[in-house]
C-alpha cells in the first residue's frame, strides 16, 4: 500500500543581519496558500515574492514568549516534511509595504498583532530599516 506524504510550503526569510533561514509556514498559512497554489499553479510564488513576514528568532520561553523580528521573503519552496521552526501568520506582500511610506504606516500595524511591547517596538524598528534600504 502506498503512503500519500504529505507536503508543506516553507519561505527562506533574510532578516536585517542578512542571515537566511528556511521557516516552514504554520498550519493556518499552509491551507491557505495550498488553496492559492491550486488556483494559480504557475504564479503562486509571486504573492510572497518581498513580502514582510514575522517570524521566531529565539525558542519560546516557559511562558511562550519569544523575540519576534522581520525578514523578507526570498524564496518559497516546498518539502515533504514538517518542522518545528515556523514563521507566524501576520505577512505584508511586497506591493503593500515598498510603495509609500503611507502604505507602510497603515499596513505595518498587522505585524504587531498582540506581541508584548517590546516586541512591538522590535518589528517597528525593522519594518522601518527594511523600508528604508528597499528606498536606496
Amino acid at each position: 500500500m502506498r503512503k500519500n506524504k504529505k507536503k508543506y510550503v516553507y519561505v527562506k526569510l533574510q532578516f536585517l543581519d542578512g542571515n537566511y533561514v528556511d521557516y516552514m509556514l504554520p498550519n493556518d498559512l499552509q491551507k491557505a496558500i495550498w488553496k492559492h497554489i491550486k488556483n494559480n499553479p504557475n504564479t503562486w510564488r509571486q504573492m510572497l515574492d518581498g513580502a514582510l513576514m514575522n517570524a521566531p528568532v529565539r525558542q519560546y520561553d516557559a511562558h511562550g514568549n519569544t523575540v519576534i523580528r522581520v525578514g523578507i521573503v526570498k524564496a518559497q519552496f516546498i518539502k515533504n516534511r514538517s518542522q518545528v521552526l515556523r514563521t507566524r501568520s501576520q505577512f505584508i506582500p511586497k506591493e503593500r509595504w515598498c510603495s509609500s511610506i503611507r502604505n507602510l504606516n497603515t499596513r505595518y500595524r498587522f505585524l504587531l498583532h498582540d506581541f508584548p511591547w517590546w516586541n512591538k517596538l522590535i518589528i517597528t524598528f525593522d519594518v522601518a530599516r527594511l523600508w528604508l534600504r528597499e528606498q536606496v
